[in-house]
Order: C-alpha cells, then structure tokens, then sequence
C-alpha cells in the first residue's frame, strides 16, 4: 500500500509515462508522413532496389520518397541525400558509413548456352561469346582467380554497365559477369545458370552512408535497416 505521498509520485509517474508515449507516437507519425531521399548506383537502382521498393513504400504510406541515381565514390560526389548507397568506396570523412554485403563474382549464362555438362572448365570460353561491362578487367580477374590462363573468346562483346550485360547473358546472347545482387531475381527463376558452380572473385562491396546518428533522420534508419534485411534475404535465396 502506498503512502498519501507516494499515491502522488505514482501518479506524477503515470501522467509522464502517457505524455512520453503520446510524444513518441506523434514523432512516429511526423516520421512517416515526411520525406526521405536516397540516391543509388543507377544498375543496382534499376536492377535490385526499385523491384524490392513496394514493400518498403507499403510500411509507411505517408513517406515521400525520391531516388536518384548516381555514381559518386567521394563525399563530394554524393548528393544531398538522406541515405546513399554505394559501391566499393568508403572516401566519407564525418559520415555513417555501414556495410551492407562483400560482393563475390562469377560468370553467369542462360541455361542453353551451358556447354556440355556444368560445371565447365575454363578453357571452354573460347568456343563462347563473352560479354563485357568494362574493357575486359573483370573476366581477367576472375580467369586470374580460378588459377586459369585467359583464354580468347569466339568474340567479344562491350556494353555500358551490368545491367546491359546480364540482359544480354538473359538473352542467350553469351556469357557475363554477375555479383549475386545485381542478377539475384535472374538466378532465382533461372533465367540465369551458373555454369562454372561456386567459382567466384571478391570484388569489393555495397555500402550506405547516411549522417552521424545525432543528424540522421528516422526515416534514413528504417530504410538502413530495410535494407539491410532484403539483402541478407537476397543473399539467402541465391545460397538456396
């Protein structure tokens, strides 16, 4: 039994629990009735995020959204954003700066442009046609990877970007390089094979950055957080 006086502390308590609480529901609510603005690399905005963005939009359907793709690899680069993800770089003095997956490559085709019996071996790359996002870096770094000579295509094809080349591996048209993030829906309905099994590089990583926690929004950290969780459920699709 309480005290007259303590009668009074309890009461003082509850009146300050309930206008906490009151408080922190209207925080919630101006939130999520707001705005949060992101920028991304434009393949892995097109290829990865935008078809994963409903659900996200569908947890707070008050939330003015705005992506806008970029390439910035510095501070300087990035735009005035919330949140920015970005690839292999981490040149964000003053910054949030988190890791979000290590990215592993590895040559993907269609399943009729398997030879033989997968896996293959390297040296069938010269009766395939390689398709390139670069001038032929990262197919070097993965022939230097798996202890193989690099062997010369039945020919070459050069594209800008990721995305053009996996919609030409999609294609039938040959072979490309994918990371396990940008092909990962490609790979799940296997519109994409791996043809040389578990062969893979290490080729650096996506991160996001957002302001110091004391200047970031709530907004910016449940989208962090989203993110993070379809990665994680991305990366567990593709090991399945």
């Amino acid at each position: 039994m309480l005290t007259p006086d303590g009668e009074r502390l309890l009461g003082a308590v509850q009146q300050g629990l309930e206008l906490i609480a009151a408080a922190a529901a209207q925080v919630r609510e101006d939130t999520f009735s707001s705005s949060l603005s992101v920028s991304a690399p434009p393949a892995f905005a097109s290829q990865w995020l935008v078809p994963r963005l409903p659900r996200f939009l569908d947890l707070f359907p008050d939330l003015t959204y705005s992506l806008i793709p970029t390439s910035g690899n510095s501070l300087k680069d990035l735009p005035r954003v919330d949140a920015s993800i970005v690839f292999n770089s981490a040149q964000f003095p003053g910054m949030r700066v988190e890791a979000l997956t290590q990215l592993d490559m590895f040559p993907v085709c269609a399943p009729n442009s398997v030879l033989g019996t997968a896996p293959m071996a390297p040296e069938d790359l010269r009766r395939v046609t390689l398709i390139h996002e670069d001038q032929g870096e990262i197919w070097a770094r993965w022939f230097a990877a798996v202890g193989a000579d690099q062997t010369e295509p039945r020919r070459n094809i050069f594209v800008s970007g990721t995305q053009a080349a996996l919609a030409l591996a999609v294609a039938g048209v040959g072979y490309a390089i994918d990371d396990g993030i940008m092909g990962a829906k490609a790979l799940a309905d296997r519109s994409l094979v791996r043809p040389f099994g578990q062969r893979t590089f290490a080729f650096g990583s996506y991160s996001i950055v957002t302001p110091p926690l004391e200047r970031v929004t709530p907004a910016a950290l449940a989208f962090t957080d989203w993110v993070r969780q379809e990665i994680s459920e991305t990366i567990r699709v593709r090991s399945s």
